[in-house]
């Protein structure tokens, strides 16, 4: 069983501009914590003019920790749809990240997130079903993911960070991202700070989608491979296109198995400096600032 925290952070009128504060928390959580996930949902970015349309994951290692639950400390957060930045997420240990793969779309699969919160509402601790490796996309993976896959994968260990363009969350990027993740050699998922979807990179993302008009994932093979990348060292390119071959086979337990069984990252150099979403001379937000414009 994995025992996490919870907590929701939002406005209590739900609307658009409305100030944020901590809704709810579980007893567990510290005022440390609490004030370490408020800045990360306030640095989220500012919400699309229409709001979500889709809901929007992130997960992210903690600075803070807590007497209760021993080690590093990780928050798996789910902004609800709409317009009034909602935030429900959970904490939990390392140890515990680790036994799903540290894949937050495994975690959210055993997470019933609230989409909104309701006056009188209190929160305890939670214990989930722990199922190691238990990644599920649908559909599972065919050829046609190969490219926008080994690509990522490419770019990532050569760059040390993959931030693409989005518009609007969605189910398509969601399963493209739940796979790239997947097939991350262990050692750069210890530390990896991700988004589904942010309105700016202040959360020093890993691997984000950031908010772009016009971004979609059916633009992120041609994006990817317009990438000019002088030299991919062999050990990545070899990773690579073991990638390549399960996704393919559409083996996605054996791609799993490929990134938990991968202690060393493969060799890698920086090919491309600066922090830019792919096609975009800088990324959008990047300014002072911030919030979901929720607040």
């Amino acid at each position: 069983m994995t025992h996490v925290e919870q907590f929701m952070y939002g406005s209590e009128g739900g609307r658009r501009g409305d100030r944020r504060w901590m809704l709810a928390a579980s007893t567990g959580l510290g005022k440390d914590v609490n004030a370490e996930i408020r800045r990360l949902c306030d640095n989220w970015g500012d919400l699309p003019a229409a709001g979500l349309a889709a809901p929007a994951l992130l997960s992210t290692p903690l600075r803070a920790t807590l007497a209760a639950m021993r080690g590093q400390l990780w928050a798996i957060m789910r902004m609800a749809p709409g317009e009034a930045g909602f935030v429900h997420g959970v904490v939990l240990t390392d140890a515990d990240f680790a036994a799903y793969g540290r894949n937050p779309y495994a975690v959210a699969r055993q997470v019933s997130f609230a989409e909104e919160w309701h006056r009188g509402l209190e929160l305890g601790g939670l214990n989930l079903e722990a199922e190691p490796g238990a990644l599920r996309v649908t559909p599972l993976p065919s050829a046609a993911d190969r490219v926008l896959v080994t690509e990522a994968i490419r770019h990532i260990l050569t760059t040390g960070s993959l931030l693409l363009p989005l518009e609007q969350p969605g189910t398509e990027a969601d399963r493209a991202l739940a796979m790239i993740i997947a097939s991350l050699p262990v050692p750069m998922r210890r530390e990896l700070r991700f988004a589904s979807w942010a309105g700016k990179d202040a959360n020093a993302y890993g691997i984000a989608a950031l908010g772009v008009p016009g971004g979609s994932c059916e633009g992120w093979p041609r994006l990817l491979m317009a990438e000019v990348a002088p030299v991919v060292p062999e050990a990545v390119e070899t990773y690579a296109r073991r990638v390549g071959g399960l996704i393919s086979a559409g083996d996605l337990d054996g791609l799993c198995r490929l990134g938990r069984e991968q202690t060393t990252t493969p060799a890698s150099q920086v090919l491309v400096p600066g922090r830019s979403v792919l096609g975009e001379s800088s990324h959008p937000g990047g300014g002072a600032g911030g919030g979901t414009g929720a607040r």
